[in-house]
């Protein structure tokens, strides 16, 4: 009895000590922070593009700058900003339109153009961040 137990003990240990990767804190990262949008960014502006409801992922893109204050924008801080603008504005015009306004895809097209200009590589399914 005692025998089995301590094979039960050891494989339960065998099986469950891998080691998990060190946490990174991120929420002072000005390039991690610059990554998360632009992912955003470009995902959901995507997304918005065959939507019937584009105004819920636009918000999604607002959502992303509406904190500026407490977020790391390091040198990025002005593109943040006219993002965090064109989206509010593109979020007015889809809520008090028929859904799409006609503005919609050059609306986009604007917030992907300033997001391509963060830094750091996003590409579909993952990301990574240019050294």
């Amino acid at each position: 009895m005692r025998f089995q137990f301590l094979i039960v003990v050891v494989l339960a240990m065998s099986t469950g000590c891998e080691s998990e990767p060190p946490f990174v804190d991120n929420s002072v990262d000005p390039g991690a922070f610059a990554l998360d949008v632009k992912e955003v960014i470009l995902n959901h502006s995507s997304i918005a593009r065959t939507s019937a409801e584009p105004a819920d992922s636009v918000s999604v893109i607002e959502e992303s700058v509406s904190n500026l204050d407490g977020s790391p924008t390091g040198d990025h801080r002005s593109t943040f900003e006219k993002i965090l603008s064109t989206s509010k504005g593109l979020l007015k015009e889809c809520q008090s339109s028929a859904r799409n306004p006609p503005s919609l895809h050059a609306k986009l097209d604007e917030l992907v153009k300033l997001a391509q200009t963060l830094p750091g590589d996003v590409k579909a399914g993952s990301r990574q961040k240019k050294e």
